[in-house]
């Protein structure tokens, strides 16, 4: 009887101690996992992706303002308050003029995963950037349901004094992975040269 009580005890203690070794566990994973996400949401963009524009062609618009990479295949149109940047399915657009209608500093201090939705669209924020020196906010906005325009558009903009106010990308939804693969490395090779 002296036996079973003891094997009982230890049967208890084990658990119990399986249990804290859990929790002190669980509690240093949380931890990291705060630090990984407070680090994640002001970045700067990744050399990787930079890597992969080597062969791509360099577009320096004629004001002088900015510089970037793109695919050789796409097209470019440069006029005065914008460049567009397409090919068959997609747009890249460049805003070189203000955009008043839109509070970017406010947009910049949202948490990330904030989603607004209206009857047109749902937005998202994605992440916190700078961008050759300037700080950036970007966002998702996918068509709601009840929109019958069904499209995908990622927008960053830039928070203060940049040269370029925006910069926006349109797609079909059924393009949505390639053109957010696009834009990312487009943008992680912007200049800003004034």
């Amino acid at each position: 009887m002296k036996q079973k009580k003891q094997n009982v005890l230890s049967s208890k203690l084990i658990v119990f101690l399986a249990l804290v070794v859990f929790v002190i566990t669980g509690y240093f994973f949380y931890q990291k996992l705060g630090t990984l996400t407070s680090t994640s949401q002001t970045s700067q963009i990744s050399p990787v992706i930079a890597e992969t524009t080597v062969n791509w062609q360099t577009f320096t618009n004629s004001q002088g303002k900015i510089s970037f990479k793109y695919p050789s295949r796409w097209k470019i149109n440069n006029a005065i308050d914008f460049i567009n940047l397409s090919n068959e399915t997609s747009t890249i657009r460049f805003q070189l003029s203000q955009y008043p209608s839109i509070d970017f500093d406010a947009l910049y201090e949202k948490p990330y995963g904030t989603v607004n939705q209206n009857p047109v669209f749902i937005r998202t924020k994605i992440k916190n950037l700078t961008i050759d020196g300037y700080k950036a906010t970007m966002y998702t906005n996918e068509s709601s349901p009840a929109n019958q325009n069904k499209g995908f558009d990622i927008s960053l903009y830039f928070v203060k004094d940049a040269p370029v106010t925006m910069v926006s990308a349109q797609t079909e939804l059924n393009s949505k992975e390639e053109l957010l693969s696009i834009f990312n490395q487009v943008i992680s090779t912007i200049k800003f040269t004034k």
